[in-house]
């Protein structure tokens, strides 16, 4: 994946409406909703299939999850050009 490729995962994670996000069972229908219990915004409405919960979780949580992971890209990244560098790993490999 380039650098490119990841700013703009990370733009578009960026822009999208702050989380948490969170799941919820409407009339036999998942949703993803923000916010809290007296003021939601809906994100998404999962069309209902044996996978329905499934894919509204992951939804719901790929708003946090993505930004872990380009974390973890970036921390990954800093640990390769510190052993290319021949410096040793602050905090060891975890």
């Amino acid at each position: 994946m380039t650098q490119t490729e990841l700013d703009e995962i990370e733009k578009r994670a960026k822009l999208a409406t702050s989380g948490p996000w969170v799941t919820d069972l409407h009339k036999s229908r998942f949703s993803v909703y923000c916010g809290d219990l007296d003021h939601y915004h809906q994100i998404a409405s999962v069309a209902y299939n044996q996978n329905q919960e499934a894919n509204a979780k992951f939804i719901a949580h790929s708003r946090t999850d993505i930004i872990k992971c380009l974390d973890e890209i970036e921390r990954l990244k800093e640990v390769i050009r510190s052993i290319q560098n021949g410096q040793q790993i602050e905090g060891g490999w975890n």
